[in-house]
């Protein structure tokens, strides 16, 4: 199966922009053919994130990887919602 990454993708581009809204952040983000869950930010992501923000309240700061999978709504969602972590 080819991918978007792959040196020469088989799979032809058909850009998308998605809306995710947590609280009172609102982010868009633009995925593509061959991208995990392309036209919405899918449940596990999105139980992630209201999970991990439910635990991890404003307070002392998080070191959080970002392993550069998908197009980001997780490490993104928590960077614009808690600043005070900190994101690699």
């Amino acid at each position: 199966m080819s991918h978007y990454y792959d040196e020469n993708p088989e799979v032809k581009s058909n850009q998308k922009k998605i809306r995710y809204h947590f609280d009172k952040v609102h982010l868009e983000f633009t995925t593509d053919t061959g991208v995990f869950s392309k036209d919405r930010v899918d449940y596990g992501s999105d139980l992630l994130i209201k999970t991990f923000l439910k635990e991890h309240p404003p307070g002392p700061s998080k070191y959080i990887a970002d392993v550069g999978c998908g197009y980001g709504p997780i490490g993104l969602t928590i960077a614009k919602v808690s600043p005070h972590h900190q994101l690699y």
